[in-house]
């Protein structure tokens, strides 16, 4: 029987998972700011190459700004979730199956440094079922145009 994913460690080739479809959920963090992004790449060794730019992809964002914007590789766009938008959320959809190891967050200040405190990194390969790679949780406040890197 094989280990929930929240017992595999990074490195495990059980967690060799490759995907056409990568969502990243996200809170809000402290209210009642919004959320915004400049880009979010993904990356598919650690430090390595962005393969998340242009492509398709889908959001939970109800500023009707394109969530294309944190993915067409310039930092002078953005994406916005208002808050007390309920799951906000941001898909990639890759044209083939890609492992992800990393994904990068680069925060845009829209609310005095109040960005999403927690992210759970879910794929899929029919945009309908998703199953849970990793969560992680951080209480450090944002600082305009700061990169986390999150690795799987």
């Amino acid at each position: 029987m094989p280990l929930p994913i929240d017992v595999l460690k990074f490195g495990d080739p059980a967690l060799e998972v490759s995907a056409i479809y990568w969502k990243i959920e996200f809170d809000h963090g402290s209210f009642p700011y919004n959320n915004f992004v400049r880009e979010i790449e993904m990356h598919s060794t650690l430090g390595g190459s962005n393969q998340s730019v242009g492509g398709i992809t889908g959001s939970a964002s109800g500023n009707g700004v394109s969530p294309g914007n944190a993915f067409d590789g310039n930092s002078a766009t953005s994406v916005e979730w208002s808050w007390p938008e309920t799951a906000p959320y941001i898909v990639f959809h890759f044209n083939s199956a890609i492992n992800i190891k990393e994904f990068t967050w680069k925060f845009a200040d829209g609310g005095g440094g109040h960005g999403p405190t927690t992210f759970r990194l879910k794929y899929s390969n029919d945009n309908v079922s998703y199953t849970l790679m990793q969560t992680w949780a951080t209480a450090q406040a944002w600082s305009e145009n700061e990169v986390r890197t999150y690795q799987v």
